[in-house]
């Protein structure tokens, strides 16, 4: 995926999960270096593990677009499920 599309799909959404869990997010604008970290998310598995991880501007472009999200693996190659919300306003 283009990381500017991501990081602007990131701006306008209104939930983001990984791997089914209610995600923070921090994100930062792509500036053409592969190495360069764009997006940060950080949610809570289970009772008390805070988890976290980041993607690079290379990783971004590795993401497996399956319709109902992104698969991909992080920076450590743990294999995740993103998924970006967005509400739509109704049909008049």
């Amino acid at each position: 995926m283009n990381p500017s599309s991501f990081v602007e799909m990131l701006e306008r959404a209104d939930l983001v999960m990984v791997s089914g869990n209610t995600a923070g997010y921090q994100i930062s604008k792509p500036i053409g270096k592969p190495e360069n970290e764009i997006a940060r998310f950080n949610w809570r598995a289970g009772r008390n593990l805070e988890m976290t991880t980041k993607f690079t501007e290379r990783g971004v472009e590795e993401l497996k677009d399956l319709e109902c999200g992104y698969l991909c693996e992080d920076y450590e190659g743990v294999r995740l499920l993103i998924e970006i919300y967005q509400r739509v306003k109704p049909i008049e």
